[in-house]
């Protein structure tokens, strides 16, 4: 987000009309500099009541003359808990931080990677733990946000890397298995017409493989 971005209508910026409209706001690490005091003081002109930043180092501190800061001082191990604690005690609904490689932030996307307003995600009733506890929550999640009348939107700019099953392992068991199978009968029954029917794919193109062919 170029520091214009500030001047632009929200309409224009997808990301600011998120945090405009967010209650309240965490900043992680950033940019050297007065960004994040920038974009705090348009945070709360646009009417944002919480708005907080993690401080890592003195550097941060310094950069901190607008937006309130908290101190973390332990070591990456116990970074989780303590941004879960922060997400708990200050009811978070939006996090912003650049460079998704860095080991704070990268603890902190598998924790937070959802982007969704606290409201909307309790309108739709959260994730299917009873349903879906493997598999398709995150896709049967999104389809009931937009079932909902909202629209999920997708960045080309964010880049995260997602170890598919790495800790629970592949369905290589015929227990895995039959959860895997029954998770996929439950949502053809309840989706079934809509991934026929994608409106975001081209329907010239296969739903067999995953090259993206031509059927």
């Amino acid at each position: 987000m170029k520091n214009d971005a500030f001047r632009q209508p929200v309409q224009a910026n997808p990301c600011l009309g998120v945090l405009a409209e967010s209650r309240s706001v965490l900043m992680l690490q950033g940019p050297v500099g007065p960004f994040f005091d920038r974009l705090t003081v348009w945070l709360k002109a646009q009417g944002v009541p919480e708005v907080n930043r993690v401080v890592f180092s003195g550097g941060d501190q310094w950069d901190c003359q607008q937006v309130p800061h908290l101190v973390f001082k332990g070591d990456l191990a116990d970074w989780p808990a303590f941004l879960q604690n922060l997400l708990r005690n200050y009811h978070v609904d939006c996090l912003v931080l650049f460079g998704q490689g860095r080991p704070h932030h990268c603890k902190a996307m598998v924790l937070a990677s959802l982007l969704v307003r606290k409201a909307v995600f309790q309108e739709v009733g959260g994730l299917d733990e009873a349903n879906l506890k493997v598999s398709f929550n995150d896709v049967d999640f999104c389809l009931k946000v937009r079932e909902a009348g909202y629209r999920n939107l997708f960045t080309p700019y964010a880049e995260l890397y997602h170890h598919e099953s790495i800790s629970r392992g592949p369905n290589d068991t015929r227990a895995k298995r039959a959860v895997a199978d029954a998770e996929a009968r439950f949502m053809r029954q309840k989706w079934g017409k809509l991934l026929d029917n994608d409106p975001y794919y081209n329907p010239n193109l296969t739903l067999v493989f995953e090259d993206f062919s031509l059927r």
